[in-house]
């Protein structure tokens, strides 16, 4: 099938005097730009504005010199020749400049180019940070800022010179104003306190200072840090000027929060009043008086004096004007942060607090959650080009015969910088590749102290529940789902495992993606190694055992031991199997076990056993500790031969053992809570003593195809989620014996239950009844209309559903009614109960023929469906209709018409009629404002259309008795109808596939509102999708393609001459931009062509032809010529409103969309 897109290439333009007036344009211009502006050098330290009548002979000159006497890179402008514009070689040299000092004198504002310069040095400020220094010479500040004085004498005279560009004038003094806030140097006659000379030499010191804070900042050596500046930048927000900003940089021990922090430190201090680094807080702050030394080191960095004190209120109002950078470098608890920033407000403007913490809880309320950044590891690429920056000499690569090791050792460092450079240094002395093996095989072994110094900081801060908490992920459940480690970690006894956890998160410990529980492999070896150090040379005296050696010692020695508490046991890494002999007799207290083995331990708590072989349990095994059993997968056909106190037993999930056919005894199992019996496809029945599990709130047995009865579960009381899709021998649902108060949403699709009983109505908190595919449900009890909280009820494809109950007192709750494909005659009486209800679904209902006029007191309905309800003939009629419906599906309905009422609401948006049996459309259609979209595809009975909403689209397509001739109210307008012609008041027409039109003078300012244009094309037999447009283009370029929002033509057979209309409104603001109206009046003709291209191919096609076109420019006269009615056209500015043509009264056929 073919996608069509009509396009049009539009407007070429063409005129006389136009390549004249471009050759002065460009003659015009070449006069500004001078040859003999000096070369400019790579980069500045310094550039100098000034005003040279004024200033060239005295300060300026000896300020130069005495730049240059210290070594600063200076540009100053004595040889670049002035012209009416400023030179492009000054705003270059202004752009490459770390600092630029203007020196306002009395004429400084009487020089456009100074004012200029003065432009583009405040935009490198706010753009790119450059340093800006005023000096105030002979002139008072004030007089600047306020353009006073000899500035407003200046002014005066540029308002007159720039009449015609007064916005140029006002930007010169906005620039003005905001130099003159600047903090500079004021030598006014008023200030003049000492003599020039002493006045260069204070600036030059300034600047000296400030640019070696600016060059300070080197990025030599440092790797992958450029990206991680720009985004602390970012959220530090350098440029704005809004009060305090606090920046946390989180991230684990040796990640480089450190460095970032100083790195930034170092490359903004220069923007900044005052600055101070506080190194090691958490260090510094545990020494006698630690915090107190803090505090006063950094009110001594920042005010330049000693012995002051926070607590003083003028120590405080000078913080509070005064634009201070300040890093705490890792700081571990909210106190520290408290004494030394205290409340942001303390400090001036534009301050910056950069906090670097391993732990994010430490950044409390003192720093916004969106302005914490965590640092994560290096890339790959570059911790291999760190690494061999510190491990050979020179940086030299390793030579190809070992150029695999380094990158092993990378990997082990898993992107940790501290990690990198601490083993670069270990590997610098390696000397052949025996001697790098021999090294990493040690590593492996036995861990870098010094990086597992750095990591078991934060273990060391940890609570003691946390430290067990942390161990237990670092050893078993690294990668796990967030759920089963929390489920595990409580049956261990760590109480407030979710507390704990998000501890370790806060600690950079852990991170939890897609809901696993992932752990830095260096941070897992540590956790590993504490606690293989609880005893270096005896397994069975740890509590945790995870590496298969060591299980191996611990179980075949058949000595017992009371220390360990969990096993991991990975047999399918162990080649020799020896756990086959192994005895967990021997551990007394083991709590936890993750094994493929057997036989179990009695003390065992948690038992998580994937596709567990065997037919049943090991007959030794006690469980009577079990809190947790899970055995996806399995092959048990029973658990036990005999019966288990299993009373401490919480959760069963015994999913997908296609061959279990009976329940274990849980008789004795009161804390049970949750089964899961879910593709047990062998389970017949329920044991009746389920009746007695009080606790039980999650029961799934859904998939249990050989399931026939469920009588037992009626006295679940506590059952909050029951599933029984897919039972698909299970015919009955059970009569409720007492209330459940807390089962919400059962599910029952695709099920053999013929009916529910009327009992149901004992479940009081339902909220959703799924009965979908219920292919033998015959009804559904009237005390349904009971269930008080019932919010959807889905009855799709029971296709034996004959009957819908009387609803006998009001629904207020029911939201949604899905009776799709049911077998339902008519729809009740008392449908009107459903007062809440927003959805109604009775598509191919196909016995449906009757719906009561009490539907219409459903005032809340939305939506609402009569899809392919081949029998419904008729609808019964109401004045007022449905008040809130928005969606109304028709199409392949047998309705021969619709009420008035039903259609004329005003909040009706679509409504959808194809293929269905209507004759004609409702006069009061048009009453529909907020209809958007109507289909009426393949009504082959419909006769006429009315008057349809101004801004309604609509598909009509394969209407065939369709006759109106008139259509008046088409906001823009797209038709496709069958004929050879082209009406006659298209003022320019072609045979070909292009038309020239004349355009009339002055035709960009007299009103020029858009064009009609039509074509002609054949199609031969083709069978296609088009889709043709008319929406608002661009003009003035060599080729146009029209939109995606057109009208589509979806599988219509066309084998005749077809002719498409449509209009287009004229952007003229759109052209404004690219030319001005000026240069557009020149062009006294334009040209269109028309050409038909694939969508699938963006070619011209072959099997579609254009064999006439025209086009008809439309101006603001023609209102009263063709006698518009009120509507704008699409695309028009309001200012220029245009009423579409009565097109079809050209066409004996009518309209077809």
């Amino acid at each position: 099938m073919t996608l069509l897109h009509m396009c049009f290439r539009l407007f070429k333009f063409s005129s006389p005097s136009s390549a004249a007036a471009a050759d002065d344009v460009g003659a015009a211009a070449a006069d500004d730009n001078g040859a003999d502006n000096p070369p400019l050098r790579g980069k500045y330290d310094v550039f100098i504005s000034f005003r040279g009548e004024d200033t060239r002979l005295n300060i300026t000159s000896h300020f130069h010199a005495a730049l240059v006497e210290k070594k600063i890179e200076t540009f100053i402008d004595f040889k670049i020749k002035r012209g009416k514009e400023i030179a492009p070689a000054l705003l270059e040299a202004i752009e490459k400049s770390t600092l630029s000092v203007i020196i306002f004198s009395q004429n400084y504002a009487s020089s456009t180019w100074c004012l200029e310069e003065l432009v583009h040095i405040l935009k490198c400020k706010e753009e790119s940070g450059q340093i800006v220094i005023p000096i105030f010479y002979d002139i008072n500040p004030s007089d600047v800022r306020q353009q006073r004085g000899s500035y407003a004498r200046a002014f005066g005279q540029l308002e007159k010179r720039f009449n015609d560009s007064i916005d140029k004038v006002q930007k010169w003094r906005d620039a003005l104003t905001t130099a003159a806030n600047l903090s500079g140097f004021d030598y006014s006659v008023k200030s003049r306190m000492e003599a020039e000379a002493d006045l260069i030499k204070k600036v030059v010191d300034h600047i000296w200072t400030r640019l070696k804070c600016e060059s300070s900042c080197n990025l030599k050596g440092l790797v992958g840090i450029r990206n991680r500046i720009e985004q602390i930048e970012s959220l530090l927000g350098i440029h704005s000027q809004d009060t305090c900003t606090t920046v946390g940089i989180w991230g684990m021990g040796g990640i480089g929060k450190t460095t970032l922090a100083e790195t930034v430190f170092h490359k903004l201090s220069s923007k900044f009043e005052a600055c101070c680094f506080l190194r090691n807080v958490r260090e510094n702050s545990e020494q006698p008086n630690g915090l107190n030394h803090l505090e006063k080191t950094l009110l001594k960095e920042i005010l330049k004096e000693e012995g002051l004190s926070i607590g003083s209120t003028f120590v405080q109002e000078r913080l509070m004007r005064t634009k201070v950078l300040i890093v705490l470098d890792d700081v571990s608890d909210s106190i520290q942060m408290e004494r030394l920033v205290g409340n942001r407000l303390q400090y001036g403007t534009g301050s910056r607090i950069i906090i670097t913490s391993r732990d994010r809880s430490t950044f409390g309320q003192t720093v916004e959650e969106d302005k914490i950044y965590e640092v994560e590891g290096l890339k790959p690429h570059d911790a291999l080009q760190l690494f061999c920056s510190r491990a050979f000499k020179n940086n030299n690569t390793p030579t190809i015969d070992y150029k695999e090791l380094p990158e092993k050792v990378v990997d082990y460092a898993g992107g940790i910088p501290l990690a990198v450079i601490t083993l670069g240094s270990l590997f610098l002395n390696c000397k052949s590749k025996e001697e790098w093996e021999d090294e990493l095989n040690k590593l492996k072994q036995f861990p870098n102290k010094n990086i597992q110094r750095v990591l078991r900081l934060s273990y060391d801060q940890l609570g003691l529940i946390e430290k067990e908490i942390f161990l237990d992920i670092a050893c078993f459940h690294q990668g796990r789902h967030i759920e089963d480690v929390k489920k595990m970690l409580d049956i261990r006894g760590f109480y407030g495992t979710a507390v704990g956890i998000r501890a370790l998160v806060d600690a950079s410990l852990i991170s939890i993606h897609s809901a696993q529980v992932e752990m830095h492999d260096l941070i897992q070896e540590m956790g590993c190694t504490i606690v293989h150090e609880q005893c270096i040379e005896d397994p069975r005296k740890r509590n945790r055992l995870f590496n298969d050696e060591d299980v191996y010692r611990v179980l075949e020695s058949n000595r017992g031991t009371r220390h360990v508490q969990a096993i991991l046991i990975k047999c399918w890494q162990t080649e020799k199997q020896p756990l086959k002999r192994a005895d967990f007799k021997v551990t007394f207290n083991l709590e936890m076990l993750i094994v493929y083995s057997e036989p179990l331990p009695n003390s065992l708590r948690y038992l998580h056993w994937d596709r567990y072989p065997l037919k049943s349990l090991p007959s030794k095994f006690s469980p009577e500790n079990l809190v947790e059993l899970h055995m996806p997968n399995s092959r048990v056909k029973h658990l036990w031969k005999e019966d288990q106190r299993l009373v401490n037993l919480k959760v069963i999930n015994l999913q997908y053992s296609s061959d279990l056919t009976e329940v274990p005894n849980l008789s004795r199992s009161k804390k049970i809570g949750h089964i899961n019996l879910h593709g047990c496809k062998s389970l017949v029945e329920i044991p009746s003593y389920f009746q007695h599990l009080d606790k039980l709130t999650y029961l799934d047995l859904g998939s249990c195809t050989s399931l026939i009865s469920l009588t037992n579960i009626c006295k679940l009381k506590s059952l909050k989620f029951l599933n029984l899709s897919w039972c698909s021998k299970l015919e009955s649902f059970p009569e409720i014996v007492v209330p459940i108060k807390h089962l919400e949403s059962p599910i029952l699709n695709k099920t053999a239950v013929q009916e529910l009983h009327s009992s149901i109505k004992f479940l009081p908190v339902l909220e959703r009844i799924d009965l979908r595919g219920c292919r033998k449900l015959l009804s559904i009890p009237k005390s349904i209309c009971e269930l008080k909280s019932l919010v959807s009820l889905d009855l799709k494809w029971c296709s034996m559903f004959y009957r819908f109950p009387q609803i006998l007192e009001p629904m207020e709750h029911l939201q949604s009614l899905n009776l799709e494909t049911t077998a339902v005659e008519k729809l009740p009486s008392s449908i009107g109960n459903l007062i809440g209800l927003h959805s109604l679904d009775l598509g191919m209902c196909k016995n449906l023929k009757v719906v009561s006029r009490s539907i219409y007191k459903l005032t809340n309905l939305k939506n609402l469906s009569f899809y392919a309800c081949r029998k419904l003939k008729k609808l019964p009629s109401n004045s007022v209709g449905l008040p809130s419906l928005e969606f109304l599906n028709l199409s392949r309905s047998g309705l021969l018409g619709i009420p008035d009422g039903l259609v004329c609401t005003t909040s009706l948006q679509s409504l959808d009629l194809s293929r269905s049996m209507i004759r004609s459309l409702p006069a009061r259609i048009k009453q529909a404002s907020r209809l958007h979209i109507l289909f009426l595809i393949g009504c082959k009975w419909l006769q006429a259309l009315p008057e349809l909403p101004v801004e309604c689209s609509l598909r009509a397509h394969g209407c065939t008795s369709l006759k109106t001739e008139y259509y008046s109210y088409l906001p823009w307008f797209s038709i496709v109808c069958p004929g050879k012609e082209i009406p006659n008041w298209f003022s320019y027409q072609s045979e070909e596939s292009s038309v020239n039109i004349e355009l009339r003078q002055d035709w960009f300012r007299t009103g020029l509102l858009g064009f009609a244009l039509a074509l002609k094309w054949m199609v031969i037999r083709a069978s296609f999708n088009a889709k043709f447009m008319g929406e608002s283009h661009e003009m003035l370029t060599s080729d146009f393609r029209t939109g995606e929002d057109g009208w589509k033509l979806n599988d219509y057979c066309y084998d005749q001459h077809h002719v498409y209309l449509w209009n287009e409104a004229f952007e003229s603001e759109e052209v404004a931009k690219k030319c001005s109206p000026d240069f557009c009046n020149l062009a006294n003709e334009a040209s269109v062509e028309f050409f038909l291209v694939d969508q699938n191919s963006g070619e011209p096609t072959s099997d579609m032809k254009v064999e006439n076109c025209g086009i008809c420019p439309l101006y603001a006269e023609d209102y009263e010529r063709f006698k518009f009615d009120h509507v704008i056209m699409r695309g028009v500015p309001e200012a220029k409103r245009v009423r579409p043509m009565p097109w079809a009264s050209h066409f004996e056929r009518g309209l077809i969309f």
